[in-house]
């Protein structure tokens, strides 16, 4: 089943979703800008009640965003004379001569060779750990240290936990234990365990420590989080042997990164969550002693939001406006009309389709506009829950005009600010009470416009459609012909700035009017099949081979269809550029195909593949001009190949991979008829995330944890020879799988291996089939960036291995904002910031899907 998630954006943010259900880091807020040089970063949220620092706070929870050296690197790598060109030849026997002298304890001999090495043109990660530790075996800990941060920088972060405990090591030997202890910090982040995690505690002398302390009420589910020193283990712990709660209750335990939350408490809960000694990190670290914290989750705060983004109401009969209320008994309702002329002033300074604050309601009621109707909606509704509620448009307007329209709603009794006092905003819904329904397409030629009745569906023609542009010029305005379309001119949609196009603005010349925003996020409909070809200009060509690998020597036949845009072919004038590129990228030849060889637009050429031509994959365009784009291309391998003289098949014996393992058929057969009888075979499997898992209906959601790690697993399989008849079975095993919440299949391979020829393989690839339900997430808005206040809208699905629906009825979700802090630090003249990430859950619940 598929059901839908709701999150109202609040903030300058985007959301981004990219996981799975029941698991943290599923849904994460894109992260905001780096700062300036100059500014100042935005400070840490202020510590709340439960805070508990070690006596080494002030260390422990610092963290260096230089260490020392860092800020010569670059001059360092900068001053080091390297060979021009390269001598990897040199670099490698200078190498091998380093190491044996290591070997052999010549270390002054073996600083030369590495050096030679390194002049030579050996670069990497490897030589330069091999010249920091014989440096440092000597003594010699300055370039030690350089030589072990120019191999940090030359590695990746998988690899550089080590060297960091070596530069850490570096740092301590020279009493430089604030700079060890972010060393040592940055090797425990990459993966670096044992006695450097016990160093490092020694260190700073902080074992495990709760850093804050956080309760969530403010949510139908509520939930309290501790946020620790250490990053906690993501798998292999059982935390909730380490909880425990003075009412006995077993809520949900989830982990995120350096957070521990507890989520499906009920308001009104009060007990004592006890965090017992011996909970681990990631690291190895434990918590020493048990925490006892008296946690009340009191009342949600009374709250009123419109669940809606969408502002245009049709005239016929509505259901309301839903409206999300919690702790309100009654709603003050207000309904304001803002007449045409005032809409697109409104909107250019942003105070149209957004939240009202009270004094801009009243400038509409006093000048801009009116106040048209207000009533009192009872609510109710359970409470400390969400509730919707539809507000009746029909009761309060029943003979409603067409127009603009702003629905407010305040709750009634004590202000609060969150009820929208004389500062705070008030809920709002902007509704367009319309018969006209626009559509709007952009691309090369121009913004095209349709205007259809909501009513009938039918094209409206003569209505008068305008294009305005941020500034509020009217740029261009046309009457929809019959089929109920206009186009405007491609210069109209190119305008920057202020010209740039913001409004259609569409009326019937009577009452009836309408508009739509060109720079609110269109509709995603890549699900749909939508990709299609690039534009192609102003002419296409559709250039093929007469095959597609040649031997050096051998002709390539190539032939090319063009036409126009309007699939016409070419005037017969028209010569064309070939451009010929080897497979290095470089061009290998260029000729003008003249017009003589034109017929109906077809182009016929042989090219001639030269005898010492390298091998490799080639690229044939053809241009209108040299320097104009490809307006076709083809690309051919030129190779030294021996033909096949076997046909192999690999026919798997059921459709995935399950507890059985599965078994293939193999056969060969000779091109000459007989049977491939007494041939060798190998072969292997690989085991991999499946990459479209779901093709169709699921291809567009996210399956499994965003931040799972997986790494394929490769096996070889000890085939028989073939038999009499060129049979032989392929039998595999179940597999043996770490957990992996992505869908996995398998990759099975068969090659046959022909003495006289060349070797024949074939492969097939089957799902991995496991009882378990896989949960996918898809945004509904696709690939656009929300706007703030706008309606985030996640679609869940709980599919099984072969991508049918089933029931889930024990899923949870975490919606997490990933919060970026920035430090900025002057070097040697220039800026330079340090990023700092923590993940906050802002929003958690419960849900299930059932199997339709």
């Amino acid at each position: 089943m598929q059901i839908k998630l709701h999150h109202i954006i609040a903030g300058a943010f985007a959301l981004a979703c990219g996981g799975v259900i029941a698991a943290p880091s599923l849904l994460r807020l894109q992260p905001p800008s780096a700062p300036e040089p100059g500014e100042i970063a935005a400070p840490a949220a202020a510590p709340v009640e439960g805070l508990v620092l070690t006596p080494s706070a002030a260390i422990a929870a610092a963290r260096l965003d230089v260490l020392p050296g860092e800020e010569r690197l670059a001059d360092f790598i900068a001053s080091i004379p390297l060979d021009n060109p390269p001598d990897p030849e040199r670099a490698r026997l200078a190498f091998l001569n380093a190491q044996n002298a290591a070997s052999a304890g010549e270390d002054w001999s073996a600083l030369d060779f590495a050096w030679q090495a390194i002049l030579a043109g050996d670069d990497s990660a490897q030589m330069w750990a091999f010249y920091a530790d014989i440096n440092r075996r000597r003594g010699n800990n300055d370039q030690a240290l350089l030589s072990a941060l120019t191999a940090i920088a030359k590695s990746s972060r998988a690899d550089q936990g080590p060297l960091y405990q070596f530069v850490g090591e570096i740092y301590e030997a020279d009493s430089l234990n604030e700079p060890a202890i972010e060393a040592y910090r940055r090797a425990v982040d990459r993966g670096v365990r044992g006695p450097l995690v016990e160093r490092l505690a020694q260190l700073t002398g902080e074992r495990l420590a709760m850093r804050q302390f956080t309760v969530n009420a403010d949510r139908d589910s509520p939930s309290v989080c501790a946020r620790f020193s250490w990053p906690l283990a993501d798998q292999g712990v059982n935390y909730a042997d380490f909880v425990a709660l003075s009412d006995n209750s077993k809520p949900n335990i989830a982990v995120s990164d350096s957070e521990l939350c507890l989520e499906g408490l009920t308001h009104g809960a009060q007990f004592d969550l006890t965090l017992r000694a011996g909970l681990p990190a990631a690291s190895g670290a434990r918590l020493a002693a048990p925490i006892t914290q008296n946690v009340t989750i009191g009342d949600r705060p009374a709250r009123l939001a419109f669940r809606s983004d969408k502002y245009i109401l049709p005239r016929v009969k509505s259901a309301g406006a839903p409206l999300s209320a919690v702790n309100v008994a009654q709603a003050e309702i207000t309904i304001y009309q803002v007449p045409e002329r005032n809409l697109a002033p409104q909107l250019q300074q942003g105070s149209a389709l957004e939240e009202l604050y009270p004094y801009a309601a009243a400038n509409i009621s006093e000048r801009s506009g009116r106040e048209v109707w207000k009533g009192i909606v009872d609510l109710g509704g359970e409470r400390n829950r969400e509730q919707v509620f539809g507000v009746p448009i029909d009761a309060a307007l029943p003979d409603r005009a067409p127009g603009l329209y702003a629905l407010t709603a305040k709750p009634v009794g004590p202000k609060t600010s969150e009820g929208g006092d004389e500062w705070g905003p008030i809920a709002t819904q902007w509704l367009v009470v319309t018969d006209m329904g626009l559509t709007s397409y952009s691309g090369r030629d121009g913004v095209t416009v349709i205007a259809r009745s909501y009513a009938t569906g039918k094209p409206i023609a003569g209505a008068e459609i305008a294009l305005i542009a941020r500034n509020n010029l009217v740029l261009a305005t046309q009457r929809s012909n019959r089929d109920g379309q206009v186009r405007f001119d491609p210069g109209l949609a190119r305008g920057e700035g202020g010209l740039a196009p913001k409004l259609v603005v569409a009326s019937d010349g009577k009452r009836d009017f309408t508009f739509l925003d060109l720079e609110r996020g269109a509709f995603d409909l890549t699900d749909r099949g939508v990709g299609g070809r690039p534009y192609p200009g102003p002419l296409d060509a559709f250039v093929y081979l007469d095959r597609g690998i040649y031997r050096p020597g051998e002709t390539v036949r190539l032939s090319a269809i063009v036409r126009t845009p309007e699939a016409r072919a070419p005037e017969a004038s028209a010569p064309l550029t070939l451009r010929v590129f080897r497979p290095d990228g470089s061009e290998a030849r260029r000729q003008t195909l003249p017009p003589t060889s034109v017929v109906g637009g077809l182009y016929r050429f042989d090219l001639a593949v030269p005898d010492s031509a390298r091998t490799g994959l080639w690229r044939a365009s053809l241009h209108v001009t040299a320097a104009d784009p490809a307006i076709g291309e083809v690309s051919y391998s030129v190779e030294d190949f021996v033909p096949a003289v076997l046909e192999v098949t690999l026919a798997p014996n059921k459709p995935a991979v399950d507890s059985t393992g599965i078994t293939a058929k193999a056969n060969a057969q000779f091109l000459y008829g007989a049977p491939g009888a007494q041939l060798r075979a190998r072969g292997e499997t690989l085991v991999r995330r499946a990459s479209a898992p779901f093709p169709g209906a699921l291809e567009r959601f996210s399956f499994g944890l965003i931040d799972e790690s997986w790494t394929d697993l490769r096996g070889d399989l000890s085939l028989p020879q073939t038999n009499e008849a060129g049979d032989l079975t392929v039998s595999i095993g179940a597999p043996k799988l770490p957990v992996a919440s992505h869908p996995l299949e398998m990759l099975v391979r068969a090659t046959v291996f022909d003495d006289g020829g060349r070797p024949v393989a074939r492969a097939f690839t089957a799902p991995i089939a496991r009882p378990e339900p896989y949960v996918g997430l898809r945004r509904i808005w696709g690939d656009a960036r929300l706007s703030e206040n706008s309606v985030a809208e996640i679609e869940v699905a709980s599919v099984n291995w072969q991508g049918a629906p089933v029931a889930a009825d024990a899923l949870s979700w975490r919606l997490q904002a990933i919060e970026f802090r920035y430090s900025w630090q002057r070097i040697n003249g220039s800026w330079r910031f340090h990023r700092h990430q923590r993940a906050k859950t802002i929003g958690s619940g419960a849900l299930a899907t059932d199997a339709s």
